[in-house]
């Protein structure tokens, strides 16, 4: 709000998670970018409405999310030797692990992507 001048707007993407997710089924996912929880577009649009900012469109691309994993792993997992030499055994065997629990979570129906489109509704 401190920053958006007179009815500025706000774009935000996010990978998330969707509100039935169990927590213990994002838990690879959670480990391998060091978070406790995702946000969700509820969550998001929810703590704007407490802040004053008005949402003008969600654009969920959720179908894009596994479709995206699933190719870098797909490349990755083609790539390999090259992406060892360049990177390191352990990191990229990390990498195809952590690719993995996206893909499965991302079929799931447990995780979202997607754009939120706010705009400051009051003047402060």
């Amino acid at each position: 709000m401190r920053v958006l001048k007179g009815k500025g707007e706000f774009i935000l993407t996010d990978l998330m998670q969707t509100l039935d997710c169990p927590k213990s089924l994002l838990k690879p996912v959670l480990d391998r970018i060091h978070l406790d929880s995702l946000g969700s577009f509820d969550f998001y649009v929810e703590q704007a409405r407490k802040l004053g900012v008005k949402t003008v469109e969600v654009t969920d691309l959720s179908d894009h999310l596994t479709i995206h994993y699933q190719r870098v792993l797909e490349e990755t997992q083609k790539r390999y030797g090259e992406m060892v030499k360049i990177c390191g055994k352990e990191y990229i065997d990390k990498m195809i692990q952590g690719l993995k629990h996206w893909v499965v979570a991302g079929k799931g129906g447990h995780l979202s992507w997607g754009i939120i489109h706010m705009t400051k509704s009051v003047t402060i």
